[in-house]
């Protein structure tokens, strides 16, 4: 597989347990991107130790030609807790990602996966984000995997860069996307309409089922390689259109 810069519509996946074989694996089915696991503070928890990117992990799939995105994600709820959460878990998932190699510049995605919209749990997300944020120090940058309605919340507060809409389209309140085996590229282009997002989880699921699929709405995405060739400074968003 040939290492090749991200483009708009490109393809990628999104797993927990499962591991696939990085040549037949993804790159078979089309996928030129991968994202992966932290947890924050339950990096040390037995309990999420099969989820999280492995220590050569991310090297690894480097050297099978993708491109990489960091996910944090502890439980459904973490992101809502405030202040006190986000400090402890940006500085949690700054020695995680430090460790297997992520370039200084890239980004974070934190989840917020549980029932969206609800404004009356953004200021406890802001608070979270912007603790986070701060817990980086200036290596990384906090992002938001979350529903429409909060991520163009959160960008508008300047908290976030980047947004991955969830496949639940019930989160975004801007219409009906979720069609799992239809014409993804033209259902992204739809979504690419009325989204702010960057990245897409749209329904489609690989390998059985162990994994989902996602689509690059707009570039850049916070990736390894960008941040890497950026040398660091802040990669700047094309403007939404």
């Amino acid at each position: 597989m040939s290492t090749m810069a991200l483009s708009v519509f490109d393809r990628g996946i999104d797993y927990a347990g499962f591991r696939p074989h990085p040549i037949t694996g993804p790159a078979a089915h089309g996928a030129k991107f991968v994202i992966r696991y932290s947890a924050g503070v339950g990096n040390t928890r037995h309990t999420t130790q099969w989820k999280l990117c492995g220590r050569d992990e991310l090297h690894r799939l480097l050297r099978a030609g993708y491109d990489v995105i960091a996910n944090s994600e502890w439980y459904e709820s973490r992101v809502t807790e405030g202040a006190k959460a986000g400090t402890a878990d940006g500085a949690a998932d700054l020695a995680f990602w430090r460790e297997r190699g992520l370039a200084r510049g890239a980004s974070i995605y934190v989840s917020w996966d549980e029932g969206q919209p609800d404004h009356h749990r953004h200021g406890r997300l802001a608070a979270y984000l912007a603790a986070y944020q701060r817990a980086l120090n200036g290596h990384y940058h906090v992002d938001l995997y979350a529903g429409d309605v909060a991520i163009a919340d959160m960008r508008a507060r300047g908290l976030i860069r980047y947004g991955w809409r969830a496949m639940a389209d019930a989160w975004s309140d801007n219409g009906h996307f979720f069609k799992p085996g239809a014409d993804w590229r033209d259902h992204a282009a739809k979504v690419r309409q009325v989204s702010a997002a960057h990245l897409w989880q749209n329904g489609n699921r690989w390998f059985e089922g162990q994994a989902d699929e996602d689509v690059i709405l707009r570039l850049p995405v916070g990736s390894h390689r960008e941040a890497a060739s950026a040398g660091h400074p802040s990669l700047r968003p094309d403007p939404v259109r």
